[in-house]
């Protein structure tokens, strides 16, 4: 599902670049606003895969309840798009802006920061600290030990 969320959403950008930013821009200088936006929207079109796969990961470990997963995830993922900014921009201008959001997103989108939290315990996937997903629970309340089936 995040594949075909990626692909439409990078296709609808690649295919409607050009009168989405035509639509914020006037004036004698548009041409120039419209060619550099274009090639950013183009650019990133490509890397809209990414976040698609991204979003996979957060609502998985946010199913789990376990937040700051994501939040570190976001926030390292943040910081690194301000780290490829500061390096990237300077060199290749409005593209290296879209590299360093495709830097980021690499990040988030392997995984990131929510892959050494993965293991949730030892042979109670899912559970820490004694607190469990909502499954788990209903599992418990109908007798049976979490990690169990159906």
């Amino acid at each position: 599902m995040e594949l075909c969320y990626g692909l439409f959403i990078g296709g609808a950008t690649a295919l409607l670049r050009t009168p989405v930013v035509s639509l914020f821009v006037t004036g004698p200088s548009a041409q120039a606003v419209v060619e550099l936006g274009t090639r950013y929207l183009g650019a990133m079109a490509v890397f809209y895969l990414l976040p698609a796969f991204t979003n996979g990961f957060q609502g998985y470990f946010r199913g789990m309840g376990r937040l700051g997963v994501t939040l570190l995830g976001t926030l390292i993922q943040t910081s690194l798009r301000v780290v490829f900014t500061m390096l990237l921009a300077p060199r290749l201008g409005i593209l290296g802006i879209a590299f360093a959001c495709a830097g980021g997103l690499r990040h988030a989108a392997g995984g990131g920061a929510a892959v050494p939290f993965a293991d949730a315990g030892p042979g109670r996937r899912g559970v820490k600290n004694g607190a469990c997903p909502p499954a788990a629970k209903r599992r418990q309340r109908r007798g049976r030990p979490p990690g169990t089936g159906r």
